[in-house]
């Protein structure tokens, strides 16, 4: 998972609101109908990321969400941006009262997939605030309906099995775990063996003819791994320099620096997710006291 998509959507939720807050028309129409897209769009990439490290929505509660959720969103916020061409005319005829009940319900839908959809649902509370700004809605009425999506939210941020924060927990032991094996591959080390079917000679026979002797030997090599992960394999050599005459030190050095790379590779994406899945409970955390000021 890539924590700067994570750290854009923060970026967009943050403007999002702060123009909603304005009530700035011009702003709307310039930033805001892009952001709540780009927020929603980007969440699709998320669900799909972290169904890969924990089964957080069922696959086909994700099919519904990119197939149908999604593109009823665009509907929504294309009819809101037409209605504010002409809002009196469209507050008169009931236009934007009868898109916010519509996107009233689609944000209480969108729920049902759970806190990996968060980023969507607090997009649609964002839509229907707007449009209770435009019909001057009291805040007590507002508040009433959010309270709804408060207290969802916090649930979502609270420990139980499937939340994001078990979620964390369990990718910071994937982490310590990767992180493990980086520096049990640091040291004079064994790397391979040679087994059967390495011959040395060792004299000759009763017929003239060479005899030989299998041997095996283990191969070892001094690997320092430098803190921003730079693999250095020095000093490979055979534990009995005898085995084999053909031996290769260079070609050893490479598989072993190779393997230690892909464990280090694999190390960092543990450790990425990790900072990812922190970094989306930090934004839920941040949407939460953003619809607490509602």
């Amino acid at each position: 998972m890539d924590p700067a998509t994570i750290q854009a959507i923060a970026e967009a939720s943050g403007a999002l609101f702060s123009y909603l807050e304005a009530g700035n028309v011009d702003k709307w129409r310039e930033k805001v109908n892009g952001k709540i897209n780009y927020i929603i769009l980007q969440n699709m990439h998320i669900i799909e990321l972290l169904q890969e490290l924990r089964d957080l929505i069922p696959v086909e509660l994700l099919k519904a969400f990119r197939d149908h959720d999604i593109n009823q969103c665009d509907g929504f916020l294309d009819r809101l941006a037409a209605y504010r061409e002409d809002i009196p005319l469209n507050i008169k005829n009931g236009a934007f009262l009868l898109l916010q009940t519509q996107v009233e319900q689609w944000t209480s839908d969108v729920c049902r997939y759970g806190p990996a959809v968060f980023p969507s649902v607090f997009a649609g509370t964002q839509i229907v605030s707007s449009i209770y700004r435009t019909l001057n809605t009291g805040r007590a009425q507002r508040r009433n309906w959010v309270e709804n999506f408060v207290k969802k939210f916090e649930f979502w941020a609270s420990s139980y099995e499937g939340s994001i924060l078990s979620g964390i927990a369990e990718l910071e032991l994937g982490a310590r775990e990767a992180l493990a094996k980086v520096e049990s591959s640091k040291g004079r080390r064994t790397i391979a063996s040679i087994d059967g079917g390495n011959r040395k000679r060792v004299g000759h026979g009763g017929d003239g003819g060479d005899v030989f002797d299998f041997c095996s030997s283990s191969i070892s090599a001094n690997i320092e791994i430098s803190d921003d992960f730079a693999v250095k394999v020095a000093d490979v050599r055979q534990d009995d320099p005898t085995c084999r005459t053909d031996f290769r030190a260079e070609i050893y050095a490479e598989h072993e620096k190779m393997r230690v790379q892909r464990t280090i590779e694999q190390y960092k994406s543990k450790a990425d997710n990790l900072e990812s899945m922190k970094l989306f409970y930090q934004l839920l955390l941040d949407c939460t006291k953003k619809l607490r000021s509602v």
